[in-house]
């Protein structure tokens, strides 16, 4: 673990010194007047790494992961979409089916079909209804 912490450290030091190596070597020709001018007018290094490393990076962002990822979350939402497709059509048939049900048992005047398959039933218990 130690070893991780040490290679890690080391591979910092060395992005930090190629990130910086050029401005140190600009500030040591330079005259300590014009580095204190310059230190005055130059933009914080927050600016500029917001410039140079972070915009970048939301650039390609956007224009490389975010139509991926939206794309990704159209797949997901059209998947969800069918699933409660289908359930909702599922408890519509159940809705139906039980409404069918109840119609014709509490009804005194059903349907041609539950009259021949009533009758049908009756037939076979011997008191046979006549059928059309």
């Amino acid at each position: 673990m130690l070893w991780f912490y040490l290679s890690l450290s080391l591979v910092s030091a060395a992005g930090v010194y190629l990130l910086a190596h050029r401005h140190f070597r600009e500030a040591r020709s330079m005259s300590q007047e014009e580095l204190l001018r310059r230190l005055v007018f130059s933009p914080s290094v927050r600016n500029d790494l917001l410039e140079r490393f972070l915009k970048p990076v939301g650039r390609g962002f956007r224009q490389a992961l975010w139509p991926a990822l939206l794309r990704r979350f159209e797949k997901i939402i059209i998947r969800f979409r069918m699933a409660v497709l289908r359930l909702e059509s599922r408890l519509k048939w159940l809705s139906d089916n039980i409404r069918g049900r109840h119609i014709n048992l509490d009804t005194s005047k059903k349907s041609e079909y539950w009259q021949n398959v009533n009758g049908a039933k009756n037939a076979k218990n011997g008191t046979e209804e006549k059928l059309e």
